[in-house]
């Protein structure tokens, strides 16, 4: 679970990363994307494999099995939990599909600009943008979530508002997964499960508190970078290679 959530960020990272660099290099197009992606899903399948294959495991889990008789609870609870968040984020889209301000005037405005390619593109980090209004104008603000929802758009050939959802939910899933695997490895599970469940109560509340759950897209990718930095200090202090928590 710790691998695949950190793996889920990172990647939305570097992928957004790579649509920048394509973008400004003036080379983007819907069929170089798809190339681009392939070749380096190819890459890292292969990479896996290898390493699969010759690499010597040296991290050992620190955490003794879990004996607990009750343990089976917790995983089921920390289930429900996923579910609900899920149900909740699900409402949350039924009700206001365009998200809140946040939304419109910042993240999915500026997704639109880089899916436009060439000509419009530069208007996502200008600092006119929308005549310089308040809320609207952050040209300093980073591109990770509007280049990761610009990015869907370009494959899918449209403008969705289903890629800012998906968007947001994964990051979401990564943060509740990054901070439940961490503390479960160093710490052991019942601790982990705990520590999502206490992320899915929070992210449940302020979905129901909201009306728009594309407001807070940078604060799900906020939150797992929280959760990256709090595996990596927990990694440094118990002694454990800051190497696995994508540090270095």
């Amino acid at each position: 679970m710790f691998e695949i959530s950190l793996g889920a960020g990172l990647g939305l990272g570097l992928t957004s990363c790579v649509y920048f660099a394509m973008l400004w290099a003036g080379v983007l197009s819907r069929a170089a994307l798809f190339s681009v992606e392939f070749v380096a899903i190819g890459g890292m399948s292969l990479m896996l494999l290898r390493r699969r294959r010759t690499a010597d495991v040296g991290v050992e889990d620190l955490a003794p099995p879990e004996r607990s008789p009750w343990i089976w609870a917790l995983r089921l609870a920390a289930g429900v939990g996923v579910v609900c968040l899920c149900l909740s984020f699900s409402e949350t889209i039924a009700t206001n599909p365009n998200g809140e301000w946040d939304a419109f005037s910042i993240w999915n405005v500026r997704a639109k600009y880089l899916a436009g390619g060439g000509p419009t593109w530069r208007n996502a980090v200008a600092s006119n943008l929308a005549a310089g209004m308040a809320g609207a104008a952050h040209p300093g603000y980073p591109l990770l979530v509007s280049a990761s929802i610009a990015r869907v758009w370009t494959l899918t050939g449209e403008d969705s508002d289903v890629a800012p959802a998906a968007v947001s939910l994964l990051f979401t899933l990564a943060a509740c997964g990054l901070l439940t695997g961490a503390i479960a490895w160093l710490a052991g599970e019942r601790l982990g499960l705990l520590a999502g469940g206490v992320h899915n109560a929070g992210g449940i509340s302020i979905f129901r508190r909201s009306v728009g759950v594309f407001h807070f897209g940078s604060d799900r990718a906020g939150r797992f970078g929280g959760a990256r930095r709090m595996a990596a200090g927990f990694a440094g202090a118990d002694g454990i290679s800051r190497r696995v928590c994508g540090f270095h």
